[in-house]
């Protein structure tokens, strides 16, 4: 993984950030990705863009919360990942934007479908398709105040994308999709280097979206949500997630810090389409100073989910 995150412009000027990945696995499992958030050296554009390929094996465990009863079904398929959007600065920290999203899933293979038995995704498809295409424009609005991108430490951040997939520009069917973020950075206590983050965010789905592109954990913007869940454990028509993080600087230079934090996820039921109980999530992270001039930090957490789910992530910048 290659990240970085500077200024274009003046010392005065917003950050900026890139960070480009990719992974063979042992099993030839290929992931590869660039996202970014670019500004123009006077800060009034900014590019969002979030281009991925995936080789991959995902399983499912069906839609709505998590149940003791709920059974594995193994997916395997590629994913071709295409989105950027073009902010304009409208007044002060508010920037209004239109973007274009692609989603193609290819190779859709429904493993216990191909053996014949009714699976999620063949009940809420109709069939097993082995490719899906979602191709829609967006009407994006963004207020940000954050000192950094990468490491913010005050500040808000407020977004919302409205996006319309249709078939005149290739989607598969008529459908829509809402995005709703809300992030904000407030000091614990108010004059030390300690933050209290809080991260609350809605993705709503209208008409019938395909399977895989339905809300999940893991598979929000920044991939990041739901620690201590497999990326895709949770899956439903509509998600609210929420986040709280207490990070603590542990040594005088700040090269060493740590971070507690607990999250949420609440999803809809598939048969009534009310959202069921919260799946709650939490645990403990460490933090390693990659980076003093953009404070940029190496981020190591371990998080506990319910019904034994729980996992390692690894990034250069933190979580939200």
């Amino acid at each position: 993984m290659i990240s970085g995150a500077g200024r274009i412009g003046a010392a005065s000027s917003r950050y900026s950030q890139l960070a480009v990945s990719g992974n063979i696995s042992t099993t030839g499992q290929i992931q590869v990705q660039l996202r970014g958030e670019v500004f123009d050296p006077l800060d009034d554009y900014l590019l969002k863009a979030d281009f991925r390929y995936l080789d991959t094996e995902r399983s499912t465990r069906g839609l709505g919360p998590m149940a003791r009863d709920q059974e594995e079904y193994p997916m395997e398929f590629t994913l071709v990942r295409t989105y950027a959007t073009v902010y304009r600065r409208a007044s002060g920290p508010v920037f209004i934007g239109l973007g274009y999203h692609y989603d193609e899933f290819n190779n859709i293979i429904d493993s216990r479908a191909q053996e014949g038995e009714a699976t999620p995704f063949t009940d809420y498809s109709g069939d097993a398709p082995t490719r899906t295409v979602a191709s829609g424009l967006s009407v994006n609005v963004l207020g940000d105040t954050l000192d950094n991108l990468v490491n913010p430490s005050s500040g808000y951040y407020l977004s919302g994308s409205f996006r319309d997939y249709n078939p005149d520009i290739g989607s598969d069917g008529n459908w829509q999709e809402m995005w709703v973020e809300m992030r904000v950075y407030p000091r614990l206590p108010s004059a030390s280097r300690n933050v209290l983050a809080f991260w609350l965010y809605g993705w709503l789905t209208f008409g019938e979206a395909p399977y895989l592109n339905l809300p999940s954990s893991g598979w929000d913007t920044y991939g990041r949500g739901a620690r201590g869940y497999l990326q895709g454990r949770i899956r439903g028509a509509d998600q609210v997630y929420f986040e709280s993080e207490y990070g603590r600087v542990l040594t005088r230079d700040g090269l060493w810090g740590a971070v507690t934090f607990l999250n949420g996820t609440s999803t809809t039921e598939a048969e009534s389409g009310v959202f069921g109980r919260m799946d709650y999530g939490g645990s403990v992270g460490l933090r390693i100073k990659f980076n003093k001039h953009t404070d940029t930090n190496l981020a190591i957490d371990y998080g506990f989910g319910k019904s034994g789910s729980r996992g390692l992530s690894l990034g250069m910048s933190e979580v939200f």
